[in-house]
């Protein structure tokens, strides 16, 4: 499942946001939002973030051979969201 997720064809994905648009429901930023009590542009901001990171993850994952325990790399999954979190947390400049 992993690899049909992670290895099919995006056509019309030109920029970050056109996947982000493409790969997330058009309310989940809103559902992250108010499940950690932040705004919008955060959410969005940090739910692009672990997107482009799982597929990141998940293309390495599809591809090793023997493979890579699935409990490293949902513990890694978990490493980049505490990191994203934080950035997302922090005041903008």
């Amino acid at each position: 499942m992993f690899k049909i997720f992670i290895l099919h064809q995006r056509k019309g994905v030109s920029s970050l946001k056109d996947l982000y648009e493409k790969e997330a429901g058009p309310h989940m930023a809103e559902v992250i939002a108010e499940e950690l009590k932040i705004s919008v542009s955060k959410a969005r901001r940090l739910h692009l973030n672990m997107l482009i990171y799982t597929i990141g993850i998940g293309t390495i994952f599809s591809v090793s051979t023997p493979g890579i325990s699935a409990e490293e790399i949902y513990t890694q999954q978990e490493t980049a969201y505490k990191a994203f979190l934080k950035q997302t947390l922090e005041p903008v400049d």
